[in-house]
This record gives C-alpha cells, structure tokens and sequence, in this order.
C-alpha cells in the first residue's frame, strides 16, 4: 500500500510531489504559509488539484477525470483538537467510525473497546468529553481515527502548545502501529508540523520540507530524537 501525490493547486502556488510508502511516516515540515494544510487536504479529498494527481494503494482518488469524495477515500485526519462528538461517550466516539461503515453494533463496539484498552482507557469508555482531560480526550481521539481502519492516516499541526509532548506519545503510538488493523494494513502517515517537533523526531521515517511556490522536498533515511530537536 502506497500513498502518491503529484498534484498542484494553482491558486494558492503550491505543488505536491511526494510517496509514502508501506508503514512509512512522513513528515512535513515548513512555516506557516507553506502549503502544509494544502498538501493534507489534497490527500483527505477537502481540496480539489489544478493539475495532477492523488493515489492510494494504486486507486485513482483525483486527477483530471476522477473525484472520489472524502467520505469514500478511507483517509483519516487526526486535527491537533481532538474534536469529538459532545453528546457520546469516549466508547461512542470510538464506535461512530465502524458503525458508520456498516459494522454491526455488536462488532463495533467489541472494535472500541479494544481501541480505548490499548490506549489505557477502559476504565473511562463511559465518560463524555468533558469529563476527560486534554491528554485523555486526545487518545480518544486516537483510538477513534485507528477504528476507523484508515488506509492512510493523516495528522495536523502536530506540534506546538502546552500538550505537545502528550500528542506526541499518543501519536507515536499510532504510528507504531497500536491496534491489529493498524499492523496488518501498515498504512502510510503524514503528518504536518510548523518545526522539527517531537513528533517529526519520534514517527517520521523521512521529512519533507515544504516552501511556497516550490515541491516539498523529501529527505532520506530515519529521523531520530536528539537532545537539541531534530536530525535527519
């Protein structure tokens, strides 16, 4: 399973070009104003390309001829707010993917509760959430985004604020592969963030660095977490 992008949106002078291939974490980073947000929508199906194209897993998501619309792409944003349903529980929330999709009820919920246990929340699936804290409230956020059983997962703003380090943990254990569903489709990530953050030091397999007007460009080999930011 591979995640293509080479597409560009005119308007806003920027050009994508960039592969994520089987389990791999990308990271992109650049200041605001880049084309961070423009690059992950591209992908999430929010943003139409001028010219190009966006695959996944060799289907044809847009181009020139074809549009497959968010809901049918099997993409997942994790948003730097965890943005959850007010009026469910943590176990609610994390059923809402699945149940959307056709699962029975009986298996969603088994799937939720699987999702909410491996992120240390089984003794919290009945609390809504503003019964949670912010780092609680962020995995259930996590475990929803996994039981949604993405083919690729996105994440933004994936740095900055007071819960930078808490996002990071739970991040990287997403991206580590923290359910079944998640190790068996190895699903390529990205994710966003304005500087070498935690989160680019601990998930990401390679960086991109993403400048106005001009494609990101992908630098190899592993990223590791140094005492002074990032290395690549």
């Amino acid at each position: 399973m591979s995640l293509v992008s080479r597409a560009a949106v005119a308007e806003r002078d920027v050009e994508l070009d960039l592969e994520v291939g089987d389990g791999e974490t990308l990271a992109v980073v650049g200041p605001n104003g880049a084309g961070k947000s423009t690059a992950l929508s591209l992908i999430s199906g929010d943003l139409r390309p001028s010219s190009g194209s966006v695959s996944l897993d060799g289907r044809i998501l847009a181009d020139d001829r074809t549009w497959v619309p968010p809901h049918d792409r099997r993409v997942t944003t994790l948003s730097q707010d965890s943005v959850l349903f007010p009026h469910l529980s943590a176990l609610g929330n994390v059923m809402f993917p699945p149940r959307a999709q056709g699962v029975p009820r009986r298996e969603a919920r088994r799937r939720a509760e699987v999702h909410l246990e491996q992120m240390g929340l089984a003794d919290l699936a009945a609390r809504r959430p503003a019964q949670l804290s912010g780092g609680q409230a962020q995995k259930v956020a996590i475990a929803r985004a996994l039981a949604a059983d993405p083919r690729s997962l996105l994440a933004g703003r994936a740095d900055g604020g007071a819960g930078c380090r808490r996002r990071a943990r739970g991040a990287r254990a997403a991206c580590a592969g923290s359910s079944p569903s998640a190790r068996r489709s190895s699903s390529p990530t990205t994710c966003s963030t304005r500087s070498r953050s935690p989160i680019a030091s601990w998930c990401s397999s390679r960086a991109g660095r993403s400048t106005r007007g001009r494609r990101p460009r992908s630098s190899p080999g592993r990223a590791r977490p140094s005492r002074r930011g990032w290395r690549g």
